[in-house]
């Protein structure tokens, strides 16, 4: 395999660099197995959790490799690669307003949703989330819709998980929005909270319960009031410890690898390992590699 060597790039204090990988193509353009691939990015931009996005397969994935740096130290509660099933993450609804989606928010793997908020009173005017990230602890909070009627927090018990969302939705008559959700309940694996909202003022009040399942985000639309909302349901494909066989690539680094025998389009996420050098690669076979860098 012929190429040029690159430079590294730094960014939230992961350093990827192809340096002393040999690259195909310029970093503009990413190939795997002469495929385009998409390099970086977040998904979800709102999370916090998962990483730098390092690439996005179209065929299947047969591992990645991961080359850290010997001279750092590996914290050990940070050495993980998670595969995500793009394929897996099914959308239902939204519920409510045709209104163009302008809300969306998903959990990632290594993240708990601690709480959620509703805010309430003739209808449901607002829907949010406390979250944790598991790793680092840090917690954000979001929140989409307005700040009228009364607030009720939600605390999740510790292996407690949303599966399921059902209500009613119409046409208010204090709000121009062609409907919005009028009535929610949310189901957990362990019980129902609700009905939040009591569909007071509104006209033709449409049933919806979404099918139940893992929930991994939601999405709708919101202005003052909670004007649709929307569940997504899916789970990480694959995420494994780092199995260390090395050194055995250049002189001062050590080879990482993980295999995630994904044969769906996947997204490879390396965690950012707080500071440590990393170089990401992504192979189809072992004489068929690209280095995805960080541009």
């Amino acid at each position: 395999m012929q190429g040029v060597q690159g430079d590294k790039m730094e960014q939230n204090n992961v350093v990827f660099t192809n340096n002393t990988t040999k690259v195909l193509y310029p970093r503009e353009q990413h190939f795997w197995s002469g495929k385009p691939v998409s390099a970086p990015g977040r998904i979800p931009p709102s999370s916090t959790a998962l990483g730098k996005q390092v690439a996005t397969a179209e065929g299947a994935l047969k591992f990645a490799t991961v080359y850290v740096d010997s001279e750092q130290t590996l914290p050990t509660t940070r050495k993980f690669i998670t595969a995500f099933d793009i394929t897996a993450l099914k959308e239902y609804g939204p519920y409510g307003s045709v209104s163009p989606k302008n809300y969306s928010i998903t959990f990632g793997p290594h993240e708990t949703v601690k709480e959620v908020i509703v805010r309430h009173g003739f209808i449901v005017d607002a829907i949010g989330f406390v979250v944790t990230d598991n790793t680092s602890g840090e917690t954000y909070t979001k929140l989409f819709g307005g700040n009228l009627g009364s607030q009720t927090k939600i605390p999740l018990q510790k292996g407690e998980y949303i599966t399921q969302i059902s209500g009613t939705h119409g046409k208010y008559a204090d709000s121009s929005s062609d409907s919005i959700v009028a009535t929610l309940f949310i189901r957990t694996n362990l019980k129902q909270y609700g009905p939040f909202g009591r569909g007071t003022l509104v006209q033709n009040p449409t049933n919806f319960t979404s099918p139940t399942g893992p929930v991994v985000g939601f999405f709708g639309s919101h202005n003052n009031f909670l004007q649709s909302v929307g569940i997504y349901h899916g789970t990480s494909a694959a995420s494994k410890a780092y199995a260390e066989s090395g050194p055995i690539g250049p002189i001062d680094w050590n080879v990482v690898e993980v295999k995630l025998g994904l044969s769906k389009p996947s997204v490879v996420y390396v965690d950012n390992i707080l500071g440590s050098k990393v170089e990401a690669t992504v192979h189809e076979s072992g004489d068929s590699t690209v280095a995805i860098s960080d541009k």
